[in-house]
């Protein structure tokens, strides 16, 4: 079945040339008919809203208001398509 690989960005967490890096080498050998592309998710700052319903506090341990790095080169450099979402 073809498939589509979704990664949330979160900023000073995983939006890292490394964390890019280790994703697109991990996909490398995908077999392409398959692998649609590669989402890059920018954190939604709305998600922090859910935890009231459920009587928790949300404390998030990044800076919430910090846009994510968007590092598409490693999976480019592969052939992998990559769409920013």
């Amino acid at each position: 079945k073809p498939f589509r690989i979704r990664v949330p960005l979160i900023p000073t967490v995983n939006d890292t040339e490394e964390n890019m890096e280790a994703t697109a080498a991990l996909l490398e050998d995908c077999d392409r008919n398959y692998l649609e592309s590669v989402e890059l998710l920018r954190y939604n700052k709305a998600a922090g809203a859910k935890y009231g319903g459920v009587d928790m506090e949300y404390k998030p341990d990044f800076p919430e208001q910090q846009e994510p790095r968007v590092i598409r080169e490693p999976f480019e450099r592969r052939g992998i398509t990559v769409k920013i979402l």
